[in-house]
C-alpha cells in the first residue's frame, strides 16, 4: 500500500471522526478533506472536479434549493413579491 492510499484511509478515518464528534457541517469537513488531497497531490484537479459534472449531483443540488424555499417561505418572499404583486397602485388609471 503506497503513501497515497494511507494518506486517503487517514483522510476518511479523520472524516468520520470530525462528522462523529464536531458541529462542523459534513458539507465543510467533507470539502477540506478533498482540498488537502488535493494539495497533497493524491488526487489531480480534474479527479477532484470531476464529482459535480455529475448529472445525479446536479439534481440533489436543485433539490436542496426546491425544499430550501418550501420550508422558509418568508426568506423568499420579499424577492418574488414584484413578481405577483402587478402594477404599482400609482401606475393604475384613475376612473374619472
Amino acid at each position: 500500500m503506497g503513501w497515497e492510499a494511507l494518506f486517503s484511509l487517514a483522510s476518511v478515518l479523520f472524516c468520520f471522526g470530525m462528522m462523529a464528534f464536531t458541529r462542523v457541517s459534513p458539507d465543510l469537513i467533507t470539502s477540506a478533506a478533498l482540498t488537502v488531497l488535493l494539495l497533497a497531490g493524491v488526487v489531480s484537479p480534474e479527479q477532484a472536479l470531476a464529482g459535480f459534472a455529475n448529472q445525479g449531483m446536479l439534481t440533489v443540488a436543485v433539490l436542496y434549493v426546491v425544499v430550501s424555499g418550501l420550508t422558509r417561505p418568508a426568506q423568499w418572499a420579499g424577492s418574488a413579491r414584484p413578481c405577483w404583486a402587478g402594477p404599482a397602485p400609482s401606475a393604475m388609471p384613475s376612473g374619472g
